[in-house]
């Protein structure tokens, strides 16, 4: 999967890093400004169970969850959603594969503060997740490639952990 995703992404050269861009630009929009605008206008809890628990799991072990946030993770769920998932649902239906996708994307990371906790409240979380798995859809399908979105992902977690890590020095 890797090797072929990789000749893939590099026979789109610089447009393939450009997409890589523009997606980690997007992906950090929505998150900063974005979504944090929409929670207030609409005066939605703010707390983020899936974040909070994991920055808690990075303070604790910061290395080992730092290579599972930073590594494992966005490696695991693009092969997961985009290669298994998207790929499959691509052969029935382009747009429901990728809300399927998304969804599935965003209900991974709200699913032990709804399913465990019962806090029904963080079913609003799945809005930003499921739009960052569409723009990894997006992605996947622009560039036939899983080397993108794994790197997207990837700066996006790698950023978040070291927010996480720059405020507990704070």
């Amino acid at each position: 999967i890797i090797r072929t995703s990789w000749k893939s992404f590099r026979a789109r050269g610089w447009r393939a890093a450009l997409d890589v861009l523009l997606a980690f630009v997007l992906a950090f929009a929505l998150n900063a400004f974005v979504w944090p605008a929409i929670v207030q206008v609409l005066g939605l809890p703010s707390a983020n169970t899936n974040q909070e628990m994991v920055r808690a799991l990075v303070l604790r072990a910061p290395v080992l969850m730092g290579l599972m946030v930073v590594v494992a993770g966005p490696a695991a769920e693009e092969v997961l959603y985009r290669f298994v998932l998207l790929r499959s649902l691509l052969k029935v239906n382009s747009p429901l594969a990728h809300a399927v996708a998304a969804l599935a994307f965003g209900f991974q990371h709200v699913a032990v503060a709804v399913l465990v906790n019962h806090d029904t409240a963080q079913l609003w979380n799945i809005v930003p997740y499921a739009a960052f798995g569409l723009i990894q859809s997006v992605l996947y399908v622009r560039q036939r490639s899983l080397i993108g979105p794994i790197l997207v992902h990837v700066l996006v977690n790698g950023l978040g952990l070291a927010t996480v890590l720059a405020g507990s020095t704070a």
